[in-house]
């Protein structure tokens, strides 16, 4: 019941007061849907500690993946690396190495004994 449904004869009678209140009453009370203001306010604490340990988190993943990202990059640089590198080819040029360094000495070796 409402101020202005009532009207003005009837406004001072008991019945017509008394459902007034009433209709006052639950209006203004609390639907027992609706949290307390504290519990509210307890729930807004938690939702805000939850969204900062869920931050951190994310954080702390996007760092890890930077980490595995760089790691993955070097071992794919290696793989090429590994890719074209020839074992043969670097046998062949110690043993080129070798050679020369034979071949010198024994050049050395024979002009010592020509010279003796």
């Amino acid at each position: 019941m409402s101020l202005t449904s009532t009207t003005s004869k009837n406004l001072f009678e008991p019945t017509a007061l008394s459902k007034l209140l009433e209709a006052a009453r639950i209006s203004s009370t609390r639907p027992g849907s609706v949290p307390s203001e504290h519990a509210h306010l307890s729930n807004l604490n938690e939702l805000d500690s939850s969204r900062l340990s869920l931050a951190k988190a994310i954080s702390d993943a996007e760092t890890m993946l930077g980490s595995k990202e760089a790691e993955l990059a070097a071992l794919k640089d290696e793989v090429r690396r590994l890719e074209t590198y020839d074992p043969a080819l670097e046998h062949e040029k110690d043993l080129d190495s070798s050679a020369w360094v034979f071949s010198h000495r024994f050049v050395w070796l024979c002009a010592d004994f020509s010279a003796s």
